[in-house]
């Protein structure tokens, strides 16, 4: 690919995470699933921007396949190599043995007061005799139990830059992973010691719009993302504060026939959405200014649309899946 190439890619790759990331804070659909998923209602209460993924129907798709192709190319041998190695050291292949991965952000982690955290549930075929072999090779390594489940906690890293990563089995084809508090808060909730997620309101009417037969979506309070990214929001100007602006967000992301990306934000009022729409189609209008002098950017670039009704503000990526191919050529 030519610097041209790459360069106008780049630009339209970043003009589309600023505004989902200004938006959310932190992606033709299939029908709406009925229900929030069961394993959702054993989140932590403090939990307020929630994600799931569909990793068998991602693997399954043509084009994830096509994709995966353009990716690693000639690297093919080398990248099969280290993915073994990857399957050994952690008894898990995500390929063949991952159903689902349903996730929460619950705030900054506070174990003393202990809440807050993050945490991810994987469902599948789950070989729990390798994986638990392969997390007691770890060093550092620490064990204890909460309500008849081992609770593993490994530190990562040296000095100020370690991390502390949990790790229980929920069943034989459940995994949990995350901040500790987040993962003993989850237990909690499974044993109806503490309330769940559907407990608090704003999540309880915010779950019941997302479409859960999309292969990932997202849903949550948009303003608690915002705060808690280490990234400061690309729509942030004089006299609007983006944490402050936005009450949540939805969205889903899809790639079985066509690269569909569609985020729906509710702002606290028409005015925020009416300023946070203007500042949203600023940063387009730069990106189709310097991206749009090919025939796939400009293809792209037209499947870009962004409307605001009310409080509502939706913006929708739908792009040829063959378009995506060719810039990652």
């Amino acid at each position: 690919m030519g610097n041209h190439k790459i360069s106008s890619l780049f630009l339209v790759c970043a003009a589309g995470a600023a505004i989902f990331f200004g938006l959310s804070g932190a992606r033709g659909f299939s029908a709406p699933a009925t229900g929030t998923p069961e394993v959702m209602r054993s989140f932590p209460a403090d939990c307020q921007f929630v994600f799931g993924v569909d990793v068998q129907r991602i693997v399954a798709s043509p084009s994830y396949r096509q994709l995966k192709q353009l990716v690693v190319g000639k690297q093919a041998p080398s990248f099969e190599t280290k993915r073994r190695s990857v399957v050994e050291a952690v008894g898990l292949d995500y390929e063949r043995d991952i159903d689902h991965v349903y996730g929460a952000g619950c705030g900054a982690p506070d174990e003393d007061a202990g809440d807050g955290g993050a945490l991810a549930v994987v469902s599948g075929r789950l070989d729990r005799k390798a994986i638990t072999d392969a997390i007691l090779r770890r060093p550092r390594l620490t064990e204890k139990e909460r309500g008849g489940h081992r609770i593993f906690t490994v530190t990562i890293g040296e000095g100020d830059a370690a991390l502390k990563k949990s790790v229980v089995f929920l069943s034989d084809r459940e995994l949990a992973v995350g901040d500790l508090a987040a993962l003993e808060n989850l237990l909690d909730v499974r044993e109806r010691k503490k309330p769940g997620l559907l407990t608090d309101p704003k999540m309880a009417a915010l779950l019941p719009t997302v479409d859960y037969g999309a292969m990932a979506w997202f849903a949550g309070d948009a303003a608690m993302a915002i705060r808690n990214s280490p990234l400061k929001s690309p729509l942030e100007q004089p006299g609007l504060n983006a944490a402050n602006s936005i009450e949540s967000v939805t969205g889903t992301l899809d790639f079985a026939e066509a690269f569909r990306l569609n985020v729906s934000a509710t702002a606290v009022d028409a005015v925020a959405a009416e300023q946070l729409t203007g500042a949203a189609q600023v940063l387009l209008d730069i990106v189709r200014a310097g991206a749009a002098e090919t025939p796939q950017m400009k293809t792209l670039l037209a499947g870009f649309d962004m409307s605001r009704q009310g409080e509502r503000i939706t913006l929708s990526l739908d792009c040829p899946l063959d378009v995506i191919e060719q810039l990652v050529k």
